[in-house]
């Protein structure tokens, strides 16, 4: 226990030193790196008018544009790179704090691409394999910039905690796995670093040292995020507090005391996320020093200092730079705390459905949904039967809802059409797209339809068939369309010009897609201000799914989303129809640290939780 707490007063009495280096390298990632590599793919892609990569055009792509494949494969080789560099930068880092040694940021960067020459194919392999597998899937990326971005997303979090047994069970297998590899070859890597061992020895000596320390390297990473989010909570919820009494006593200075708070916010928030980035590596240097496994001395190049002019001149960039930087983020707040109506956006049933209130995609779920809580759009989901025509199916197996391991593709529609389906308690018949539009005309309620295709289909036929039997009554209805196929999302564009064409992104990596869609019905947890905005500036909505909680409705008001999609009509109503008013300044400085929280732990456990009721 003495050394458990002397380690945990080392991480806080030596915490300033990791600041600046860690600040300067992400400054680097964020403002050089990231904006080259997506630059680079979209450079790529563009070579044969791709817009972006997407489930139904990887395949094309690989198969049959071998120098766009290549290209892509030289992106990923960068990214390894660059993993391996930040990785080695953070031990480095760590090894040079522990040992109370100075270093500058010149020469960890230095120290760090001189590693570069250990990288061996089967150096390689085992990066894909840790970094991009092991890792994300056991929680741990979230010390490493460029994997925290690999997450599995609260989608498919939403199927495996609410599908069957096996994909629960499956699950946890698969995590617990991850988390035993995770720990027993964490030592993998600095050993090569530090040390120069190969793979092998490197891989035998991790196995050998974490054979019975694994409780000591868990309570002490959790022991210090606990301190590290926690002096973080209390300061920026005391600061909201602070606001919400400013805010009904003097609400003459109001907007200036939250301009104030939330910079403040921002700056612990920026410390919060150094110490979160740098604690397992401390631990990590911290188990190694205690088995007398790091070197004594790692020698490092003492560079010539800069001439006196060219050390001015670089003390007044960096303070001109400190300024921008300053004065952008306080344009930044000021906009942010402005006194602006929260936007009202459409409000959209996902799947017909509210709060588990009937059968997903069914006529007794829709009118229900439409009466009682009188959505703009019910969304929901259609497939092409067999035999070319369409009926209401989320799944493209109807195991789940009908007891019947029928593929929906293969069935023709009158193999479907009236098929029992039973869901949360209740049951009701699997209806044809034709009865199903006639009931939502008769409830005089809007559609949002997403045309849902399986691999073989040919897309452009889908859509094609879909607008020649529908077109004139998506038309009247004012129905909008969305799907997760480009091709589809694109030929509904073309074919029906006047509706809204939506193309569905789970994730959000490349930003805003140049492609003919009119709108994009972006999964929320990967959803930013800046899609928002660069969507709108050409002229194309966002669509945000889905919104089921007080603090995610909020967010997507202040992003300026144009609609919801939700599973929680009662909620989504409430807050946008029936409580429409401004938020208080304190609000928004909560909303600003509940995001900033949500997206660290989302790092730290490489799934997207928030927004979810799993």
């Amino acid at each position: 226990m003495k050394a458990y707490i002397k380690n945990l007063w080392a991480f806080l009495t030596t915490s300033r030193r990791y600041v600046r280096p860690v600040l300067l390298f992400h400054l680097l990632v964020i403002t050089f790196i990231i904006p080259a590599l997506v630059l680079i793919t979209k450079k790529i892609l563009a070579q044969q008018d791709f817009s972006t990569i997407s489930v139904d055009n990887l395949s094309t792509i690989i198969t049959n544009h071998f120098w766009i494949t290549l290209g892509l494969i030289l992106v990923i080789l960068l990214i390894l790179i660059f993993i391996y560099l930040e990785f080695t930068f953070m031990i480095f880092l760590a090894y040079f704090v522990k040992r109370r040694e100075y270093v500058t940021f010149r020469q960890l960067i230095f120290i760090s691409f001189s590693r570069l020459k250990h990288i061996r194919f089967s150096t390689i392999l085992f990066f894909i394999a840790y970094f991009f597998f092991i890792l994300p899937l056991s929680g741990l990326a979230g010390s490493v910039d460029f994997i925290s971005r690999i997450r599995i997303p609260s989608f498919v979090m939403e199927v495996m905690m609410t599908g069957p047994w096996v994909f629960k069970v499956l699950y946890l297998m698969v995590t617990l796995l991850s988390i035993y590899l995770a720990w027993r070859l964490i030592f993998t890597l600095p050993l090569i670093i530090l040390k120069e061992m190969h793979l092998r020895a490197s891989m035998k000596k991790s196995w050998q040292l974490t054979r019975k320390h694994f409780w000591a390297f868990f309570l002490q990473v959790a022991s210090l995020m606990v301190i590290v989010v926690g002096v973080f909570v209390l300061v920026a919820y005391g600061l909201v507090s602070l606001q919400g009494y400013i805010d009904s006593t003097w609400a003459q200075y109001a907007l200036q005391f939250g301009i104030v708070n939330l910079l403040i916010i921002q700056l612990f928030g920026l410390i919060e996320l150094v110490l979160s980035l740098v604690l397992v590596f401390f631990v990590i240097i911290q188990l190694l020093d205690v088995k007398n496994e790091l070197p004594e001395q790692i020698p490092v190049i003492a560079f010539k200092r800069f001439r006196l002019g060219f050390r001015i001149l670089g003390t007044f960039s960096a303070i001109l730079v400190l300024l921008v930087l300053l004065l952008a983020v306080t344009v930044v707040a000021y906009e942010y705390m402005q006194p602006k109506r929260l936007a009202q956006p459409m409000l959209i049933s996902h799947r017909g459905l509210s709060n588990q209130e009937g059968v997903q995609n069914t006529i007794p779920a829709l009118e229900k949904t439409s009466r009682e809580y009188h959505p703009d759009y019910v969304e929901m989901d259609i497939r092409q039967t067999k035999d070319h025509k369409f009926v209401v199916m989320h799944d493209a197996n109807l195991k789940t809802l009908a007891n019947k391991n029928w593929i929906v593709e293969k069935k023709n529609y009158n193999q479907l059409v009236g098929l029992k389906l039973s869901e949360n308690g209740y049951t009701a018949k699997l209806p044809g797209f034709e009865e199903y539009f006639a009931a939502a005309n008769q409830q005089q309620q809007k559609l949002l339809i997403e045309i849902k295709t399986r691999r073989g289909e040919d897309p452009d036929q889908v859509a094609d068939n879909f607008v020649k039997q529908y077109g004139a009554e998506v038309v009247a209805n004012k129905a909008m369309m969305h799907s997760l196929d480009l091709k589809v999302t694109e030929r509904l564009r073309e074919k029906l010009p006047k509706t809204t064409s939506s193309y569905i992104m789970p994730f959000n990596v490349l930003g805003v897609p140049s492609i003919k869609a009119n709108a994009f019905s972006v999964e929320v947890s990967s959803l930013d201000q800046d899609f928002v905005w660069d969507a709108h500036d050409q002229n194309k909505k966002v669509f945000a799914w889905d919104v089921d909680d007080t603090d995610t409705v909020q967010r997507m008001q202040i992003y300026q989303v144009d609609a919801l999609i939700s599973d929680n009509m009662p909620l989504v109503n409430k807050m946008v129809r029936d409580e429409h008013k401004d938020l208080t300044y304190a609000q928004k400085l909560r909303i600003y640290i509940q995001d900033m929280n949500n997206k660290i732990f989302n790092s730290f456990s490489n799934t997207d939780w928030q927004d979810r009721d799993v």
